[in-house]
């Protein structure tokens, strides 16, 4: 017990430098439209038991259990907030599982139940310390923005991604989807990952991309 304290005072007293660095305060104030993706990667083993917190306390993520996927950049889960703050850091946790079956003693249909055991994996994400300045204010600047965050999750470690997503109309075709500018972070604009799957996605501002249009409408 008491090298785990240890450790999660160590992991604690990191963030807590981290935050020295961080954006100024009143970017990130509530009022970010807010987009969590969580995933694994196909060969990590399945994790039980996670949750994801902010420095604030509250709860980013928090599955029973995590899958590894047959393809990178599948599975996991989508949350969605408004009106959100950016966290200066996230720790995820995850335990060793206990199960527990259960009969049922008239239809004799055994269930299981899941108790969580010992902390196996826990890592601190800097979050906003990493996001640059120009990223939150143009995240906050218009209508219909919201910041993608993609949380995902290896056996020994936790990479962070960033971008701001928009939907667009193309009044040419009639179709409406999704475009990604500022991306940022431990994973490449064209790696799958989250949404982050077509050439929708730019590392620049949207206005820059070969593939912007000017007539396009924002929703």
């Amino acid at each position: 017990m008491k090298s785990l304290q240890s450790h999660i005072l160590q992991l604690l007293s990191a963030a807590l430098s981290l935050s020295a660095c961080a954006s100024p305060a009143d970017l990130l104030q509530p009022g970010f439209g807010a987009i969590i993706h969580f995933e694994s990667v196909p060969d990590a083993s399945v994790k039980y038991g996670i949750q994801a917190f902010s420095d604030s306390g509250r709860i980013v993520f928090s599955p029973n259990a995590l899958d590894p996927p047959k393809k990178l950049g599948y599975g996991g889960g989508f949350l969605a907030y408004a009106g959100a703050s950016v966290p200066q850091w996230v720790r995820v946790t995850w335990n060793t599982p206990i199960f527990h079956y259960h009969t049922n003693s008239k239809t004799g249909k055994i269930s299981r139940s899941l108790e969580r055991g010992p902390i196996i994996g826990d890592h601190i994400v800097a979050v906003a310390p990493r996001i640059p300045e120009a990223t939150l204010r143009y995240a906050r600047g218009g209508k219909g923005r919201a910041i993608l965050l993609i949380f995902r999750l290896h056996d020994n470690k936790v990479q962070l991604s960033w971008s701001v997503q928009e939907t667009v109309r193309d009044p040419d075709t009639g179709g409406t989807g999704r475009v990604y500018s500022l991306y940022g972070g431990d994973l490449d604009c064209d790696e799958p990952g989250g949404m982050i799957q077509t050439v929708s996605c730019t590392a620049g501002y949207l206005q820059d991309a070969p593939w912007y249009k000017a007539s396009w409408e924002f929703l």
